[in-house]
């Protein structure tokens, strides 16, 4: 008995893990604008290094939200961009709304960072799985490998939002 049980909560474990949802889906009152936000996939998870990323929509603007820890922090500025390497070897690059910050607690850096994703550039992610990410700040740069079982996570979180957006 105690190991069906266990098998049904890592089934359940595994069912949050790779499943994508809608956090936020309605009408904004004063603009009439439709409001999508996912949650968040997770690209890197080694603690307490942690990457993941979520998509945002406000009308027909589109933006894609880097969330993480003690990996690719530094403030970035609206000339910073983030590229995105596909299994093709081909890129896509963003840039962030603004300039931006990053917090400082418990001896670990913190960040969330938003940038503005065009849809043909969410389309592409949504066709390839996504080996690295460049991350630029503070006139620097790092490079940031996707672990081979999380590659899938920028590709099946596209093309959810895909679905999703009007």
């Amino acid at each position: 008995m105690k190991i069906v049980c266990l098998l049904f909560v890592f089934q359940s474990l595994l069912t949050v893990a790779y499943s994508q949802s809608v956090k936020v889906n309605e009408t904004d009152k004063v603009t009439g604008q439709q409001k999508i936000e996912t949650d968040y996939a997770s690209i890197v998870s080694d603690y307490p290094i942690y990457l993941g990323i979520r998509y945002r929509s406000a009308g027909a603007s589109c933006f894609i939200e880097f969330r993480g820890s003690d990996i690719g922090v530094g403030i970035i500025e609206p000339r910073d961009g983030l590229i995105i390497q596909l299994e093709d070897s081909s890129r896509v690059t963003i840039y962030p709304t603004s300039k931006q910050d990053f917090t400082l607690d418990d001896n670990h850096r913190y960040y969330s960072h938003v940038y503005t994703i065009k849809k043909d550039q969410i389309t592409k992610l949504s066709r390839q799985k996504s080996i690295s990410i460049r991350k630029y700040s503070n006139e620097r740069f790092e490079d940031i490998a996707i672990p081979e079982k999380n590659r899938n996570a920028i590709m099946n979180l596209s093309a959810f939002f895909l679905k999703n957006i009007h």
